[in-house]
């Protein structure tokens, strides 16, 4: 977990990407703003990543190629509960939160505000099903692919 930390806080420094923003919270946790296009916000769509087809899929945002996001009712609550986010977003963002906690010894991605299919009605506390956070323990997936 510490060489994931340490990873991680090198993305959260970096700036300048088109589609999406970081910004650390702390050692631990670093927020994901994605930008996605008015039409997916409306529609609660652009749940898919991965896509090759730019036109299609301009912006994605899941963190497995061509993977639906869903929630995982197994998973760990992050150390700041949803109820106490305060940042403001426009519609047509998408905010998780990546969190490298050192207690629960694998990173965890939550969804904090945006519109997901999927998280209809759904705790925002119970973090994503994601292939790279469910076999880091095998592959040790660095924060970028997470993103990616």
């Amino acid at each position: 977990m510490e060489t994931f930390s340490k990873e991680m806080l090198r993305l959260g420094t970096l700036r300048g990407f088109v589609h999406f923003t970081c910004y650390l919270r702390g050692r631990e946790e670093l927020l994901v703003t994605i930008k996605r296009s008015s039409e997916e916000a409306s529609t609660g769509q652009g749940q898919y990543l991965g896509s090759n087809d730019a036109s299609t899929n301009p912006v994605s945002t899941a963190a497995s190629p061509g993977k639906l996001l869903k929630p995982d009712h197994t998973g760990k609550p992050p150390a700041s509960p949803a109820s106490n986010e305060t940042a403001k977003v426009s519609e047509s963002e998408c905010v998780f939160l990546i969190g490298a906690y050192q207690r629960y010894k694998s990173p965890f991605v939550w969804l904090r505000n945006g519109q997901l299919e999927a998280y209809a009605g759904v705790d925002r506390d119970i973090p994503l099903k994601l292939q790279t956070t469910a076999d880091w323990a095998k592959t040790k997936a660095r924060p970028w692919d997470i993103v990616a």
